[in-house]
Parts: structure tokens; sequence; C-alpha cells
């Protein structure tokens, strides 16, 4: 080989060599980092929605039961009378009595009037025992009749009696108590109730005001004339009171006026009795 060719070829394998020393050693270098994948952002969830929160408020107080009364009358009762009805709006049958404690010597200590419910809840009242108003027939219960429109009886009971009539109370069952009707502002509602030749009294419970609510109406009629034909000219009056609560009535107006009748002839339409039916 000439010598010019000679050094073309060394040349020539100098390069593929360094060439190739250089590639192997790129390959043994690590390979550069590659950049991290960028992590994605927390998801935040969305806030609550806000929780809307009731006022406490207190139930109201539940009406405390009536307590069980004394399942028995006294150790020594009379005169007892009774009556049923339902006195406190349940439809079921009810109880009013009127009795006397006796004395040693058999007579009224004390007189009560006592309401015994179907449920076996006992409301007992007793009473003044003064003789202006307890006659010597004493106490005797005579109807149940729901007056006032509240879907609950009334009792009444006669006090004291005579040839022609007779005084009537109310009474009523209040909550777990046993009340006496009484005009407001005044003492207990006492009335007649009887008839004769000359005189008659009596009540209505059926009327209403104008605001559609009960009235008790009181009247007595008294003869005032007779005249030659045998009919007679007759006056009446008559009391309305309102019922304000269960236990009291207040008295809302009078009316008055007059007719003739013979004595046979019956009364006015607006003075016959017209509570619970019946005589009276």
């Amino acid at each position: 080989m000439r010598p010019r060719h000679a050094l073309v070829a060394a040349a020539i394998l100098t390069a593929v060599t360094v060439g190739s020393w250089a590639a192997l050693v790129a390959d043994d270098r690590k390979p550069a980092p590659q950049a991290a994948e960028p992590k994605p952002a927390p998801v935040t969830p969305p806030p609550a929605a806000p929780t809307t929160t009731k006022p406490h408020v207190p139930e109201a107080p539940r009406p405390r039961p009536c307590l069980d009364g004394q399942a028995g009358l006294p150790r020594r009762p009379g005169k007892v009378s009774k009556i049923a009805g339902d006195f406190d709006g349940d439809h079921a049958r009810d109880q009013l009595l009127a009795y006397a404690e006796l004395d040693a010597a058999g007579q009224p200590r004390q007189w009560h009037v006592r309401v015994v419910l179907a449920t076996g809840v006992i409301a007992d009242l007793a009473l003044d025992d003064t003789p202006e108003w307890i006659g010597p027939n004493g106490l005797v219960a005579r109807r149940a009749v729901d007056a006032n429109g509240d879907g609950r009886d009334e009792g009444f009971v006669t006090s004291t009696g005579g040839a022609s009539n007779d005084t009537y109370n109310i009474f009523v069952l209040d909550g777990c108590q046993l009340r006496q009707v009484a005009v407001a502002g005044g003492g207990p509602l006492r009335f007649a109730v009887g008839a004769s030749l000359g005189h008659a009294e009596g009540f209505t419970c059926q009327d209403t005001d104008r605001h559609g609510r009960r009235l008790l109406a009181l009247w007595g009629v008294e003869r005032a004339q007779d005249h030659p034909d045998g009919r007679s000219t007759y006056t009446w009056t008559r009391h309305s009171y309102r019922w304000a609560t269960s236990t009291l009535v207040r008295q809302v107006g009078t009316t008055s006026g007059t007719f003739d009748a013979a004595p046979d002839d019956p009364l006015p339409a607006e003075l016959i009795d017209r509570c619970g039916g019946g005589d009276w």
C-alpha cells in the first residue's frame, strides 16, 4: 500500500473507533430523569348545605287526668237519689247522685252531689246546708240535660219543694271538679218550676242569641185580672241568661207581656218548657 493511502485508512479507522467508543459511553449513562407528571389537584367537595334547625317548641302540657275518687258512699249515707246522663261528653252512661251523710240520729248532717263517670272517676261536692235553700225534703236529683249546648249534660237537682213548685239548681262537671252553676257576679242560680191556678214558672234552654249562643230563659206567669166570661188576663216576664262558661251564666235581657186565657187553655208557646222534653 502506498503511504498516502495508508494514512487515509488509518484516519478512517481512528474516526470509527472514536465514534463507537462515544456511543458506548453515551449508552452507559443513566437516562435523563423524566419530568414528573403533574398530580391532579385534590378535589374539594362542595360545602354541605346548611342544615335548617327548627327552633325547639315545647309541647303543650297534656291535661292532667282526673284522680279516681272514693269508690263508695260514706259509711252512713241517706236520702240517695240518682239520674243517668253524659256529664263528660264521651257518650258513655254516667250517674249523678244527691245524698246526705247522716248523723248518729239518722238525720242529714252534710249534703253532697256526686258524679260517677263510666270510667270510674268520681267528682264529689259537699254543699252548704243552710235551710234557706235545702228544705226538709233535702236534695233530689231530677234530670240530666245538655242545657248549654256543649255536648255534656248538666244535672238538675231540686233543693226545696212546695205545693205547686220546686226550686231547681244546676250542677256541671268542669274538668275534674263538680260545680254549681251561678250567675256571674252573684250567687248560685236557683229557679222555680211548677204551676197552680194563679201562677206558673218554668224555663227553656233551646233559645239562642243573635250570635247563635245558647241561652237559658227563666219565665214566670201571674194572674192579674179575672173576667166575667171565665177568662183571665195574665202577665208574664222572661229573663234570659247567656252561658259564659260551663259554670257561669250572665243575664242579657228581660221581656214581658200579657195574654188572656181560660183556666184550661195552654200557656203561650214561648212559655212552654223546652229543655230536654217531658214534664218538669
